[in-house]
């Protein structure tokens, strides 16, 4: 049972670590996204120019 117990302890912080770099690559593509979005709307050509 210990190891068994110890496993999930391993398996859990594994999955923590990973939920918390995947939380920060969403920031990050967020902010990506919403900068292209600003630049987008300041810079792109209409289609009459």
């Amino acid at each position: 049972i210990a190891k068994a117990l110890s496993n999930c302890n391993i398996i859990t912080g594994d999955i923590i670590s990973t939920t918390e770099r995947l939380e920060q690559e969403l920031e990050s593509t967020t902010q990506r996204q919403e900068i292209v979005s600003c630049f987008l709307r300041d810079y792109q050509l209409s289609n009459e120019e």
